[in-house]
């Protein structure tokens, strides 16, 4: 018979093990998150007072493949934008479409964003293999934003602007952190019919941006960024991966019917691959595996960036279909 000091031992380590169990159960998580929101005004003629025309904001956490998107009304022939984000594990795509414009009655402007988020974890493994590492992880951010100035541009003030903020963490220890900022104005008392400015700044070194050029607007200017980041890690040990990507836009203007601009941002975030993996005293390790603990995602391989959905596309067709007769029709007669 086992005596009670025996029984005592083995009944701890079996509730060491549950938990053991339980723990790595827990520990291993991941989520998707995609939002939009937008807000509309006008400030009718006249009148000092803003109205609020449209205001939401939705949330998408489907772990198939989370999507989040706003359309306005059809009816609001003069405001157009909508904007979304889709996510799934590895990228992140988001849009934002902000209209600022006078249709005679009303000033309008509009307030548009949206923002993807996905958190993983991954194990490193390879036959045989234990301890430390090394490895290089890579991402790509890309980034692009078009003006579209409407009606007489020199007789006109107007303001939009666009921005793209993406975020890596590994760890819980930031590795990306990119900030693309871009601004398109015209200002007339101070002779300004149309100007440009773009700004990259990045954790990661890069120059800083700066450029004017009224030749960017309506044609679009794209940022695009690679990520090589090398990083420690420990074989079969859970590595965590934090990404995120926010896309805001606003646009308004004044003062003559007809006049506008439109500022449209379109991003995407994209998970890579890895490679030169390393042990500890420089050994190449070719036969790896990093699959997602719970997602099974395989985070040795680069992602798909996600398209928009057959909603998005649709709302971006009517938009532009709306912004299309609302330039034939200035008058909104």
């Amino acid at each position: 018979m086992p005596s009670s000091t025996n029984r005592a031992a083995r009944s701890a380590l079996s509730v060491a093990a549950v938990l053991a169990v339980l723990t790595c159960h827990t520990a291993a998580q991941a989520a998707l998150d995609a939002r939009a929101n937008m807000t509309v005004r006008k400030l009718p003629v006249g009148s000092p007072t803003p109205v609020l025309v449209f205001q939401d904001s939705v949330r998408d956490l489907d772990p198939t493949g989370s999507f989040a998107g706003i359309g306005l009304s059809p009816s609001l022939s003069y405001v157009t934008p909508e904007s979304g984000a889709r996510v799934r594990y590895g990228a992140i795509t988001s849009f934002a479409h902000a209209d600022g414009n006078h249709p005679g009655d009303a000033i309008y402007y509009s307030n548009a964003g949206s923002s993807g988020r996905f958190t993983d974890q991954f194990r490193m493994t390879s036959p045989g293999v234990t301890g430390g590492g090394t490895m290089t992880l890579h991402a790509t951010a890309r980034a692009v934003f078009d003006y579209d100035p409407q009606g007489s541009t020199d007789t006109t003030d107007f303001t939009a602007t666009g921005a793209a903020y993406v975020d890596l963490f590994v760890n819980g220890r930031a590795r990306v952190q990119d900030r693309y900022t871009t601004r398109y104005w015209a200002d007339i008392s101070e002779g300004i019919l149309a100007r440009m400015s773009v700004d990259v700044r990045s954790l990661n070194g890069d120059v800083s941006i700066v450029q004017h050029d009224t030749l960017l607007a309506g044609t679009g200017y794209t940022v695009v960024q690679h990520f090589a980041l090398e990083t420690t890690f420990q074989f079969g040990s859970l590595i965590n991966i934090n990404a995120l990507l926010t896309v805001p836009g606003t646009a308004n203007a004044c003062c003559s019917p007809g006049d506008g601009v439109d500022a449209v941002s379109n991003a995407w975030f994209r998970w890579d691959g890895i490679s030169d993996v390393k042990l500890a005293d420089g050994t190449q390790v070719t036969d790896f595996e990093a699959l997602g603990a719970v997602t099974g995602f395989d985070y040795a391989q680069a992602a798909v960036v996600p398209e928009p959905s057959a909603r998005w596309m649709m709302l971006a067709g009517m938009a532009s279909v709306l912004l299309a007769r609302r330039r034939r029709n200035p008058s909104g007669r």
